[in-house]
């Protein structure tokens, strides 16, 4: 009697560990499950979120779009922007500035080439790096250059004719026969429009 105990209970206990290994598989079955939905919740809160953005992204484009009261004469020539939902292209011509620098002597008439002829040219005259004279070149005020300073005549700086401008640039003179001469320059192709 003793051995069919032991016999019952070896096959009740080996039930219950297979009915104990069963649940715990099960068990960690739903914990894998529960782990991937996890994941895919996030996923797609995410993704909701991302919607959101582009949403809002959009809306922030069309008031860009919608909004503005340039016109195309405000806007620089072969450039574009919305104005009132519209596509604008710019028709402004910029003002061409040129600045440079050379230094030269004992020569009349050295070709300053700009490309363009300036309706404005400013050229200022130093000796060793100290300034001595202002030439103003200015077709509103007539045919000759104004200068200012030390070198008022013809032998430096900007001619006092007229001469002084061509069709793609202005001449400079330096009569002197010695170093340490240099001139800077501005020029504008047309005056800024007000």
């Amino acid at each position: 009697m003793k051995k069919k105990g032991f016999a019952t209970s070896a096959i009740l206990y080996t039930m219950l560990l297979l009915f104990l290994a069963t649940l715990v598989g099960i068990l960690n079955n739903l914990q894998n499950k529960k782990t991937i939905l996890d994941q895919l919740k996030v996923e797609a809160i995410s993704a909701l979120d991302q919607t959101n953005v582009c949403d809002n992204l959009n809306q922030e484009i069309q008031k860009y779009k919608t909004g503005g009261d340039a016109k195309a004469e405000d806007i620089n020539a072969g450039k574009t922007a919305y104005v009132k939902g519209e596509l604008v292209t710019g028709t402004l011509e910029s003002t061409t500035i040129v600045t440079g620098e050379v230094s030269f002597y004992n020569e009349y008439n050295r070709k300053i080439e700009l490309g363009f002829k300036p309706v404005y040219v400013q050229v200022t005259v130093y000796l060793n790096n100290t300034v001595r004279s202002i030439h103003i070149y200015d077709e509103r005020n007539g045919t000759t250059p104004t200068k200012i300073g030390a070198d008022t005549n013809n032998t430096v700086g900007l001619p006092v004719s007229v001469a002084a401008i061509y069709d793609t640039g202005f001449y400079l003179n330096n009569g002197y026969n010695y170093t340490g001469w240099k001139f800077s320059y501005v020029a504008f192709k047309e005056f800024p429009k007000s």
